[in-house]
């Protein structure tokens, strides 16, 4: 049997706000209690730069 995973990420775009914890925080912890998941940030140059 296969193993589920979910590979998701999101970009940064500035401040958290309550549309990210809707739109995907609030999946994304949902999600690793039922399945094998890899969440990532997809511009690690953008969190380091202004």
């Amino acid at each position: 049997m296969a193993v589920e995973r979910v590979l998701s990420g999101m970009r940064p775009t500035g401040q958290l706000h309550l549309g990210h914890y809707h739109g995907v925080l609030k999946n994304w912890i949902r999600l690793q209690h039922e399945c094998e998941c890899l969440f990532f940030v997809a511009d690690w140059h953008a969190l380091t730069t202004h």
